[in-house]
């Protein structure tokens, strides 16, 4: 059973802070403490004070940048696509499970009634893991008309890995042929890839196909 870890920022002074960084220019040294793999190998899933105005560390947090050369370690994901972001978002959007899909097969297209799988290599870069599988549901919109299947798939990840994962669905027999560019897209989880996300349906635009 997984259960969700995290708690909150420390209260210190920012006499304190100015104090500890003054000659180190910075809070902490990487070689006696790497903040990051700690917060990959404790599955951080919540700071409670991350974004509370005033608080002295949450505000080093945002004026400090991530660099993932710097906070490298054996085991860490791709996190390159943070580097100069504040550590504060950073931490943010990694708390909890983050998967990120790096490459997706889709078939070119599908057949009404047929058996297709879907090839998705995904990353869960986020510190933590899911704490349940999610309740998958693919939706085929065809112009008008739209249908929603049951895939099965295993997508739970552990923290900081990367797999290869199936997304097995039948298509519906009565599903009209023809289409050229019928939209797939899944609900019940969603993927940290930018601009793929419809935020009204809660739906991940995963491609599109042809129906014949």
């Amino acid at each position: 059973t997984r259960h969700p870890y995290g708690g909150e920022l420390a209260y210190i002074g920012r006499d304190f802070l100015e104090k500890k960084i003054k000659n180190k220019k910075e809070m902490w040294e990487k070689e006696k403490w790497n903040l990051v793999k700690d917060w990959y190998s404790v599955h951080l899933n919540y700071l409670r004070n991350l974004q509370e105005k005033g608080h002295t560390l949450a505000g080093y947090f945002n004026e400090v940048a991530f660099d993932s050369a710097k906070w490298r370690f054996d085991g860490m994901p791709d996190l390159h696509e943070y580097d100069g972001q504040s550590m504060a978002k950073f931490v943010l959007d990694h708390m909890g499970y983050r998967y990120v899909i790096r490459d997706l097969r889709l078939p070119k297209s599908i057949r009404p009634g047929a058996k297709v799988r879907l090839a998705l290599d995904i990353e869960n870069t986020g510190f933590g893991e899911m704490l349940r599988p999610p309740k998958l549901e693919l939706r085929l919109a065809c112009g008008q008309r739209s249908e929603r299947v049951v895939p099965t798939a295993n997508l739970v990840i552990p923290s900081g890995s990367r797999k290869r994962v199936a997304i097995d669905f039948t298509v519906p027999a009565d599903l009209p042929r023809g289409t050229k560019d019928a939209t797939i897209q899944l609900s019940g989880l969603r993927f940290a890839n930018p601009g793929l996300w419809d935020a009204d349906n809660r739906l991940f635009t995963l491609g599109r196909v042809a129906i014949e």
